[in-house]
């Protein structure tokens, strides 16, 4: 999944899932930054093993119960395979999708993280800061029904006062920047990541933002389900605000008439892929310029952010959105702010706003039918917001040295055979095929969990105080990310927590990477043979892989010249020049096939 949709998806989903959500890279709006990463939906299943009995037990190399042997594999490979899989593993009501991924997330939370948290919370007497002591009030503080449903709205009090008292649009900017660094989206997000350009100093970038369905297209389309979805977010905003207390009339027709507007303005998806169109460097002070009713200078202050420079995603959109800003009554701004600020938190409020942000989200826009039980959301809020501290203790006990030494083994294995595979490539030159092999042989790899592990002991985790240890997290991460303006890149850190089931190619790094909560059965097995664990994490070593030479990850090298058919092209024309002949190379087939 690509960062842009995942960062905006991540804040309205996580909540309703019950994960609560991963705490930002920069704790502002990253949804423009420049990654790629395996597509996998978190879900749970019924049925698993007590932690007790699973750590003992070896889990089988193959299953050979999912196959269905009166099926000719000839004929119906797929039937042959899964067939008896399917059967046996119906689709869970509080999931929209099933499989292989989702049956080895819920293991990994519903059994292995939650053996550890129970362990933890067996125990009394840590000391504040510790790992333990995080883990354990967070937890008992999202399990806290009792206080959350007595606080109610009162957490989000401060923040409601300051978007109250805002009189002008420079008033609102401020309030905004004082929000945006634990999540609360505006029009525009500033974030922090290597500079495409020089990998290996950070950049402050800037990219668009604000759009509660997630992307442009459910603004634009006009087929009867995208607009009863947005006749439905209409209606989710009004109950939302009648439940929290708000006063504002049409609130849901303000919001959603506003984001209509916004969403215009906005890149699609495919324009968000472009690297070249999206990277605009500027002076700090250019964004003044181009958006001057926006105080650029107060957004940042408020956040701690300086810099020189910022790499500008689309200097249009800076322009119009200032005009769409000063047209707009400051009355509906601070409507929108109100609905950001709620439907952010919702579900870490009381039940009936917590249920009707599932409702919406995760009901009518994912056909996603019961929301989980409470001690199942509890585990994956703690693993969404201290993933890091959880992941540690992850680590030590679901992934010896031994793992990682084989699968090490399994990606060098991996990297000569696609270098084979390039060289068979009849329609790419000679000295493509060396740039190709330049940046094969640079990829690095980071297998299982961090070499060294960060300091997160002072992030405030306090019992009974859920949105506040959310918030204090975000803010802990906000200025992490801060502190790295205009720094080296650390080569060594980790983008996904050890127990996440995914992996990711980062082309920043021109690196892989590979956490321990996918090398777990089925994908690996440390017990199984070669044939089985090629079969299985092999197709998620490959797939990173693919990134590096797919429509993104190529431009993270410099672009090369080469030659099809007599005519010279770039390499950006070479790979979309036939990908459906049949000279097409395997590499290419094997990285569409995954798409």
């Amino acid at each position: 999944m690509i960062l842009q949709t995942y960062e905006i998806f991540k804040r309205r989903m996580a909540a309703v899932s019950g994960t609560g959500f991963s705490i930002p890279l920069a704790a502002i709006n990253l949804n423009f930054m420049y990654k790629k990463i395996l597509t996998v939906t978190t879900a749970l299943a019924a049925g698993l093993s007590p932690i007790a009995s699973h750590a003992q037990q070896k889990a089988p190399a193959f299953d050979m119960t999912s196959i269905d042997k009166g099926v000719s594999p000839c004929s119906d490979f797929d039937g042959f395979a899964n067939n008896n899989w399917k059967k046996n593993n119906p689709m869970p009501g509080t999931d929209s999708r099933w499989g292989a991924f989702n049956v080895l997330d819920k293991e990994n939370k519903e059994v292995r993280l939650k053996g550890i948290i129970f362990e933890i919370i067996g125990k009394t007497g840590f000391k504040k800061g510790t790992e333990e002591q995080q883990i354990a009030d967070y937890y008992k503080s999202f399990l806290d029904s009792a206080a959350i449903e007595k606080r109610g709205m009162t957490p989000l009090q401060p923040y409601l006062a300051k978007i109250a008292g805002i009189k002008t649009l420079k008033d609102w900017v401020k309030v905004s920047g004082e929000m945006q660094p634990f999540g609360i989206s505006t029009v525009a997000g500033l974030g922090v990541e290597g500079d495409l350009k020089n990998s290996k100093v950070n950049a402050l970038y800037q990219g668009q933002d604000g759009l509660s369905l997630g992307e442009r297209s459910y603004y634009d389309r006009t087929d009867e389900a995208t607009e009863k979805v947005r006749q439905e977010f209409v209606q989710h905003v009004d109950k939302m605000f009648r439940l929290a207390g708000f006063k504002d009339a049409n609130a849901g027709k303000t919001v959603l008439e506003f984001e209509n507007k916004l969403a215009k303005l906005q890149l699609t998806n495919v324009e968000l892929r472009d690297p070249v169109k999206t990277y605009n460097k500027a002076a700090y002070g250019e964004l003044n310029q181009l958006m001057p009713d926006f105080d650029w200078n107060i957004f940042a202050s408020v956040q701690g952010i300086k810099s020189d420079s910022v790499i500008i995603q689309n200097k249009a959109y800076l322009q119009n959105t200032n005009a769409l800003l000063k047209s707009t009554p400051i009355e509906t701004l601070k409507t929108w702010s109100r609905w950001q600020l709620l439907t952010h938190f919702a579900g870490f409020l009381p039940k009936q706003l917590d249920d009707e942000n599932f409702r919406f989200f995760a009901t009518v826009m994912r056909g996603t039918k019961a929301q989980r039980p409470r001690v199942d959301r509890a585990i994956r809020s703690t693993d969404g917001v201290m993933g890091m501290p959880l992941g540690k203790l992850f680590a030590k006990k679901y992934f010896p040295e031994s793992s990682k030494q084989k699968v090490s083994e399994m990606i060098e294995n991996v990297r000569a055979v696609y270098g084979q595979r390039v060289d068979q490539l009849t329609w790419m030159s000679d000295d493509t095929k060396k740039m190709a092999h330049k940046k094969l042989a640079a990829f690095t790899y980071k297998i299982g969990y961090p070499d060294k592990w960060k300091d997160y002991s002072t992030i405030d985790i306090q019992p009974g105080k859920l949105v506040e240890n959310v918030v204090n997290a975000a803010m802990y991460r906000h200025k992490e990310a801060v502190e790295k303006i205009g720094k080296p890149v650390d080569k060594q850190e980790w983008l996904m927590t050890p127990q996440t089931v995914n992996a990711y190619y980062n082309p920043l790094n021109n690196e892989v990477v590979f956490p321990a909560g996918i090398l777990q059965p089925p994908f690996f097995n440390p017990d199984a043979d070669d044939a089985i664990n090629y079969g299985g994490i092999i197709a998620v070593i490959g797939h990173e892989f693919s990134h590096g030479f797919d429509d993104r990850g190529r431009s993270s090298m410099q672009r090369v010249t080469s030659r099809t058919g007599g005519q010279k092209t770039t390499a950006k024309t070479l790979i979309r020049c036939r990908p459906n002949t049949s000279t097409t190379s395997a590499v290419l087939k094997y990285c569409l096939a995954l798409k």
